[in-house]
């Protein structure tokens, strides 16, 4: 409870100040490029991917179905990565509200509004290092699918001369 004690400052009285937990916006500011590159990274394989997907034809087709897999995987990956990066901005929309609180009720509520925050954003510190494992594992649960079936994603069929797909 150390980090967001000193970093959260709540004044009372005259002119009532509260500033942004700068640990966060630190961890923020280190955790979103990675999770945009991360989305254009899964991105750039699901479209590889599915520019390797053949033709539809009878017979031989469980490279295809790995080949759809893999997309699938990168599909709920990337929308996992997102759905975090979208937290962010409401992090700061649920602060901004606690923070209102504060404005609205004063010195009345002054602990309970401090309290409030204070919680908010040891919750959402502990959501983000579990959001830096869950980046890591994404990352090697891809890594993991493609090496396995490099083989059958690039040539899906034992005779793979005829067009692909796209």
């Amino acid at each position: 409870k150390q980090w967001y004690q000193r970093r959260v400052a709540i004044t009372a009285g005259d002119g009532d100040i509260a500033t942004t937990n700068t640990y966060l916006q630190d961890c923020f500011a280190i955790l979103k490029p990675l999770m945009r590159e991360f989305i254009d990274n899964s991105l750039l394989l699901r479209t590889w991917v599915t520019m390797l997907v053949p033709k539809t034809e009878d017979g031989d087709n469980l490279g295809v179905q790995l080949q759809y897999e893999t997309v699938n995987t990168c599909d709920d990956c990337s929308v996992d990565v997102q759905r975090l990066y979208y937290y962010i901005n409401g992090y700061y929309v649920e602060r901004a509200r606690l923070l209102s609180k504060f404005e609205k009720y004063g010195s009345k509520a002054h602990a309970c509004v401090r309290t409030s925050i204070e919680e908010y954003d040891e919750a959402t510190f502990i959501k983000f290092s579990l959001s830096i494992s869950q980046l890591y594992y994404f990352y090697l649960s891809m890594y993991d699918k493609i090496m396995k079936n490099i083989d059958k994603i690039k040539k899906p069929r034992n005779d793979s001369h005829e067009l692909c797909l796209y």
